[in-house]
């Protein structure tokens, strides 16, 4: 137990700090309403930007990248404190810290389990952690965006190549790396079973385009 108690507990801090919903807190501060109610009813950048407009967006996209970025950094410092030397203890550190930051958005303890879909967390985490490959991909997810205006596919094909990236370079040295990739697409992907769902239908919301304002 003692072995695994720096794991507990970088996983246990960054899923605390990324339970703070800064689409929630943004949508009732600043413009007296519950996104969850709104649009798509996501507390995402994507689904306040749509809601509230560019300024409400932009600030809960800043909110959001800084909790994950707080919660790697802290995820490091903690696994390497309580290394014994390895040098991998950083990185790994910051596995946890990204992973569970990404939990604790979709899932946060103090908004009722009720929270967004995790992609600017899981873009945070990929560049800061694998900048290179981080920033291949999400000029992947960009370009696809800009080419059929859809968010939640360039959100998800920004997964899927990142873990495809990351897998190349890392499966024959580390299971770790690959497989995190492979649990940040799931959750992704699960979290927009309905956005599939209203692409095969054709039904999607485009980028640009407006929810009904409340």
């Amino acid at each position: 137990m003692v072995l695994f108690f720096p794991y507990l507990l970088a996983a246990l801090i960054a899923y605390l700090i990324a339970s703070f919903s800064p689409g929630i807190i943004v949508s009732q501060r600043l413009g007296n309403i519950d996104i969850r109610e709104h649009g798509s009813k996501s507390t995402g950048t994507t689904n306040v930007l749509r809601v509230m407009g560019a300024k409400a967006g932009l600030l809960v996209m800043v909110l959001d990248i800084g909790k994950t970025l707080l919660a790697c950094y802290i995820g490091q410092r903690i696994l390497s404190a309580n290394a014994g030397g390895d040098p991998h203890a950083a990185l790994y550190g910051g596995l946890i810290g990204g992973l569970f930051a990404v939990i604790g958005h979709n899932w946060p303890v103090y908004h009722k389990f009720y929270g967004g879909k995790g992609i600017a967390c899981s873009i945070t985490a990929i560049v800061y952690l694998f900048p290179q490959w981080g920033l291949i991909a999400l000029a992947i997810g960009i370009l696809t965006v800009v080419i059929t205006r859809y968010v939640s596919l360039g959100s998800m094909l920004f997964l899927v190549a990142s873990a495809i990236l990351i897998s190349i370079e890392y499966l024959s040295t580390s299971i770790w790396c690959p497989l995190w990739t492979l649990l940040l697409a799931a959750l992704g992907i699960y979290r927009h079973r309905a956005n599939i769902q209203r692409l095969r239908a054709g039904t999607e919301n485009k980028f640009g385009s407006k929810a009904k304002k409340p």
